[in-house]
């Protein structure tokens, strides 16, 4: 992610479940803009559906 962001490219994030198995989904959302952040994604490009953990079935 970070290289294709150096080369210009837009890349969005998309994250299901919102992490709360073992911990606050507020805390694993912060973890994850923090960390993309890192990788130079910005905080418009990353999409967090809400999910609870484990709450998706193959349907």
């Amino acid at each position: 992610m970070y290289g294709a962001r150096k080369e210009g490219f837009r890349g969005i994030v998309v994250f299901a479940t919102n992490g709360d198995r073992s911990y606050l989904a507020e805390t694993r959302i912060r973890e994850a803009e923090k960390a993309l952040e890192e990788l130079g994604v910005p905080e418009e490009d990353i999409i967090i559906l809400g999910y609870p953990d484990g709450g998706l079935d193959a349907a």
